[in-house]
């Protein structure tokens, strides 16, 4: 995904489980792309930051999408007009 935005473009993932992010945040530094791309450990409910997405993907995120809370918060960081994928 980050190869994908460019190089203007900016990949955020939120994941609860701190070792599954520090997993894919090597991961992220290894591919080169760390300056593009960053995982945030945080409940979904919880999460912020200043970025404003035009896409948004969620890879089976069961326990999320189950979650009007979580479901609203993420909502927030949409422009309008965001695409959302669901993939379960």
């Amino acid at each position: 995904m980050a190869e994908s935005v460019g190089p203007s473009g900016h990949v955020v993932g939120v994941e609860l489980v701190p070792e599954m992010a520090a997993i894919t945040c090597g991961k992220l530094v290894a591919l080169g792309f760390d300056d593009r791309a960053a995982v945030h450990v945080s409940a979904a409910e919880d999460f912020t930051t200043d970025l404003c997405a035009d896409a948004m993907l969620f890879c089976y995120t069961h326990d999320v999408l189950q979650s009007p809370q979580a479901i609203a918060n993420l909502l927030r960081h949409a422009q309008p007009g965001c695409r959302i994928a669901v993939v379960g």
